[in-house]
């Protein structure tokens, strides 16, 4: 009997290496630490120092913005660290591209604009480079809920929820969820990353920048809401009330600037392991696996040429 319906081993993914295995490791331990980290005790200002003794303390008003610090000699080291490490650690591998694996649980009865609804079961890791010589790392952690890619109901039979896409669909939407209403700056970054995001796991030239336009012109009302910041006990996917402090995730993405020297020596590391990958395919006597060079970033479409995409893609939706 064939075996031709079975997937070929030259299209099957590769095992995760004990490297990316440990900095997986440590970026789960990092921002789980983070979400048990417990809120700031309350320390004497100077004017309460002054105040006679007996005097009960009243905390100062805490600043925008402020992570909370630890508390108590049971912090373990990790935890320590967790407050200074966070997504960059991803960035210590000099890779782009999907660095752990996205684990979902999805839930139940439960959907969104007919968009099934899912809890990561695991903290998801990617790293993305931008124009400008930067590079973006971004975390997104274990128990928070995505819908995927929101593509409206009308148009799923050309996009669907959930695809090749969706590692860059989950990445956005963990960015819009951290976002602030109104700031255009990180809001653009968002959705910059999430057009590299589409490029590197495969999506094609014309399908990435419709994607990308369409939360350029309509993501701004879905920017920063309050109702997407929810997450799930992994158990039975009960809904954690209160949610996580928003403080505490800062540390899941990391904006970083090359210099031209560092970015000429992290090009010439990436070619180098290329080149080791290859080798040793070759001494193996197994087919080189090394995925290829990720695509250059693509410049933006003009508003004319987004505007002629936006029209052809309601023209076969009106044919269909």
């Amino acid at each position: 009997m064939g075996r031709k319906h079975l997937t070929p081993k030259r299209h099957l993914g590769n095992e995760i290496d004990e490297e990316v295995f440990a900095v997986g490791e440590r970026l789960r331990a990092a921002v789980d630490a983070a979400q048990r980290r417990p809120a700031p005790a309350p320390m004497a200002t100077a004017k309460q120092a002054s105040e006679p003794p007996g005097a009960p303390l009243q905390p100062e008003t805490a600043r925008a913005g402020s992570a909370p610090a630890f508390v108590g000699a049971e912090a373990s080291l990790i935890e320590e660290q967790a407050v200074v490490e966070g997504a960059e650690i991803l960035l210590e591998l000099e890779k782009e591209g999907p660095i752990t694996s996205l684990t979902i649980i999805l839930i139940p009865e439960e959907h969104r604009q007919n968009r099934r609804v899912a809890a990561l079961g695991a903290t998801f890791g990617f790293v993305a480079e931008l124009p400008g010589r930067r590079r973006i790392a971004v975390a997104v952690p274990r128990g928070y809920v995505t819908d995927f890619a929101s593509i409206p109901g009308f148009v799923q039979w050309l996009i669907a929820p959930f695809g090749k896409h969706s590692e860059a669909a989950v990445v956005h939407d963990w960015l819009y969820t951290l976002g602030t209403p109104g700031d255009r700056k990180t809001r653009k970054l968002a959705d910059l990353t999430f057009r590299r995001a589409l490029a590197l796991v495969g999506v094609k030239f014309f399908r990435r920048n419709l994607m990308y336009w369409a939360v350029r012109v309509g993501g701004r009302s879905g920017y920063g809401l309050e109702s997407d910041y929810d997450f799930r006990e992994l158990e039975r996917l009960k809904r954690r009330i209160p949610p996580p402090e928003r403080d505490q995730f800062m540390i899941t993405w990391k904006e970083q600037v090359l210099t031209r020297e560092e970015h000429k020596r992290l090009k010439e590391a990436r070619k180098a392991a290329r080149k080791r990958a290859s080798e040793q395919a070759a001494s193996s006597g197994q087919p080189e696996r090394a995925a290829a060079p990720p695509p250059a970033p693509q410049a933006e479409l003009s508003p004319g040429e987004a505007k002629s995409a936006a029209q052809e893609t309601m023209v076969a939706v009106e044919q269909r």
